[in-house]
């Protein structure tokens, strides 16, 4: 469910507050959502932060994929869905099956899951602001 309204939600925010706003408010909310459920005790508050982490992680997901469709043109248009998306989520698959091998405390794992993310919140300092939602705001 979660990923259904993430996914429904990041089109609207990123074109309204631009693609790296978007990106960069939803890994925030998801490292948030992931430290609290881990600390959850209560299954009403960790049902509602794995919602809002599914939420998050395909909202940003789509919203990464289409910030690599705007910087690329031509034939590398093809080529960007895989690099911008689906190699990491394929990469995170095969981690997570190691991580739940490694790490036999289900707290402790959903901790690790969630502080994986920090370093992509580097993307507040190193990503650009997409060109297309730059254009649209020039234009207002």
């Amino acid at each position: 469910m979660g990923n259904f309204f993430g996914v429904l939600a990041s089109g609207p925010i990123a074109d309204t507050f631009g693609r790296k706003f978007c990106y960069c408010l939803f890994v925030t909310i998801w490292i948030i959502s992931g430290v609290v459920g881990s600390f959850a005790s209560n299954l009403y508050v960790w049902l509602f932060t794995r919602f809002m982490c599914g939420a998050m992680s395909l909202g940003y997901n789509n919203v990464l994929s289409v910030f690599g469709t705007e910087l690329t043109t031509g034939k590398w248009r093809a080529y960007q869905g895989y690099l911008f998306g689906a190699s990491g989520w394929d990469g995170g698959v095969i981690l997570l099956g190691l991580l739940v091998y490694l790490i036999r405390n289900m707290v402790t794992l959903e901790l690790v899951i969630a502080l994986s993310n920090v370093p992509f919140l580097l993307a507040w300092f190193l990503m650009p602001e997409s060109p297309r939602y730059n254009e649209k705001k020039l234009l207002r």
